[in-house]
């Protein structure tokens, strides 16, 4: 429904959870649409986290000449972290994966 009230200032109302520019149209809002930890009013992009888990390969990779036993994957270069690069060079033979290219 549109009300005018004077030349130029138009006022839309709907019976319906619309948006009234881009006509989108709104599930009837419902107690578990605001509830934290339910799926059902989650955002899609990070679902209801506020932050998208992602893997950058360039922080990951950062030097792609280097070779998997050179230390390629970076974060398994780290003392925190080097057990991942000695299990990778020592079960990589056995399932085909060459570590020195």
């Amino acid at each position: 429904m549109l009300v005018r009230l004077q030349e130029g200032d138009d006022l839309f109302f709907s019976n319906i959870y619309e948006c009234n520019r881009c006509r989108i149209v709104y599930p009837e809002p419902e107690p578990k649409l605001f509830s934290f930890n339910n799926p059902y009013g989650a955002c899609p992009a990070c679902q209801g986290f506020g932050n998208k888990i992602e893997i950058d390969l360039d922080l990951v990779i950062p030097d792609r000449s280097k070779t998997l036993r050179e230390g390629a994957v970076k974060p398994w270069t780290t003392d925190g972290y080097a057990d991942y690069q000695r299990i990778l060079i020592k079960h990589a033979p056995k399932h085909g994966l060459p570590v020195d290219i």
